[in-house]
């Protein structure tokens, strides 16, 4: 991957150049976001975590300890992102009642 492209959509060859995938960072490029948070959104996804009920796309595969995405599903990450609930949504302290 080119690191001085600015192009969201740069793919990564996997090992053996079978197939262009998309590592985290570039997922994350692609949703604004640092590849840590995507790491965060896969185990938020878990069961008991925060978009358990509505989960991160699961990874195609991964290379060695490292999940990547098939460039396919590019449009199921961006709709992933667009459906989550917005800041603030279904938390925080309850209101005092006077």
């Amino acid at each position: 991957m080119n690191e001085t492209s600015e192009s969201p959509d740069e793919t990564r060859e996997s090992p053996g150049g079978a197939a262009p995938v998309l590592d985290r960072a570039t997922v994350g490029k692609i949703l604004g976001v640092r590849a840590k948070t995507v790491s965060q959104y896969l185990m938020e996804s878990r069961p008991g975590g925060r978009y358990e009920q509505h989960p991160f796309p699961a990874p195609s595969g991964y290379i060695g300890r490292s999940p990547w995405w098939a460039r396919e599903r590019v449009d199921e990450i961006r709709d992933w992102d667009a459906a989550r609930p917005g800041r603030g949504v279904g938390g925080g302290r309850p209101r005092k009642v006077e």
